[in-house]
């Protein structure tokens, strides 16, 4: 693949805001403008019926002509970004009810942007569960925001917390990766590089335009100065649909105390239709994880951070509103309101592209 750097992706990023679809959202918040109607209240007059002789002229011979029927267009395709994706196949011989479908959570404009599922994905182990959220990163904008122990440094315009002006266009948030100890990956934002980049990573990247991408450092994502922000982690554990652990040796994956590597993990992946998706999965090994992603549709996925309360994916109620109300998709988290409030760790926000105020943003 060739390299890309955030001017090459722009290129791609689509116009937001716009409505794309209809969708119902379940709780989510919609953002509408209302248009008013005027109906004419003009009078009609009548022309008064003549009172003259007229003289009527023979009948035709010509042969009568048939108008063609009218035709009407067919309605244009909805878009499919605005559309849930497909349901993903339980591993269990006997899902629950609505396991694996997805629900509409939060929508922009008349179109869902947002829906999450619970499904158990890996075979053999039918106790793992996953958690996802897949949402349309060409209608929300993202930025990194930075810890105050991850990367634990000061001067950031995107601090510990999404501030108060920037609370009323929050979308959705969620965790990133790993404390720089237990990784070997690289952590390059706003212009200062606390990490370098390693290529061959699996690489979490902001544009400037705010655009979310997710790809392999050296491959298809390359630091050419114009990022806001790298975020990476470890080694991709999915690429090309398949997993990809075994080809990387000597990778610390992550345990929990003791060196229990069968623990609650999270990832970030790339589905067939280039939206994002969110997965918290548990209690899972590495390779079983990755064969879950596979199974649930990724085409390329990183590996986020791991183990009790770190996993997060939250989306927040009352947009507009200065004090919004997080809501965690899995039960194994919480945090509801970690971000608003100050965290220790490196988050991404995703924000409403209408109405966030892009200057407060680095």
């Amino acid at each position: 693949m060739r390299l890309i750097g955030s001017a090459a992706v722009a290129g791609v990023l689509l116009v937001v805001g716009a409505s794309c679809g209809s969708g119902s959202s379940d709780s989510g918040t919609q953002s509408t403008v209302a248009s008013a109607v005027t109906e004419s209240t003009d009078a009609v007059t009548t022309a008064p019926v003549s009172t003259e002789a007229t003289t009527t002229a023979p009948a035709s011979t010509a042969p009568a002509t048939t108008e063609a029927p009218a035709t009407t267009e067919a309605p244009a395709p909805a878009d499919p970004l605005a559309l849930a994706p497909a349901p993903i196949p339980s591993a269990r011989q006997k899902p629950a009810e609505g396991e694996g479908e997805w629900k509409a959570v939060f929508s922009l404009d008349g179109a869902d942007v947002i829906w999450t599922t619970s499904v158990h994905p890996v075979e053999g182990q039918s106790k793992v569960r996953a958690t996802a959220a897949v949402f349309d990163q060409n209608r929300l904008i993202a930025a990194l925001f930075n810890g105050t122990e991850v990367p634990g440094k000061k001067g950031f315009t995107n601090g510990s917390k999404v501030s108060k002006a920037l609370a009323p266009s929050l979308v959705a948030s969620f965790n990133g990766g790993f404390e720089f100890r237990h990784m070997k990956g690289g952590y390059v934002t706003e212009g200062r590089k606390l990490k370098g980049l390693r290529k061959g990573d699996a690489t979490l990247g902001v544009t400037t335009e705010g655009l979310l991408v997710l790809g392999v450092y050296g491959d298809d994502i390359t630091d050419d100065g114009s990022w806001v922000s790298l975020r990476q982690n470890l080694p991709p554990i999915v690429l090309d649909g398949e997993v990809s652990v075994g080809r990387y040796k000597g990778i610390y994956w992550g345990d929990n105390f003791g060196g229990v590597t069968v623990t609650y993990r999270s990832a970030i992946c790339r589905i067939a239709d280039g939206r994002l998706m969110y997965v918290a999965m548990g209690a899972v090994d590495i390779t079983p994880m990755a064969r879950g992603l596979v199974a649930m549709g990724c085409e390329m996925a990183m590996q986020l951070d791991i183990n009790g309360h770190w996993p997060n994916f939250v989306w927040y109620r009352n947009l507009g509103e200065t004090t919004r109300k997080g809501v965690v998709i899995d039960s194994r988290m919480n945090g509801q309101q970690r971000v608003l409030t100050g965290w220790k760790k490196d988050f991404i926000a995703l924000f409403d592209p209408a109405s966030v105020d892009r200057a407060r943003l680095a």
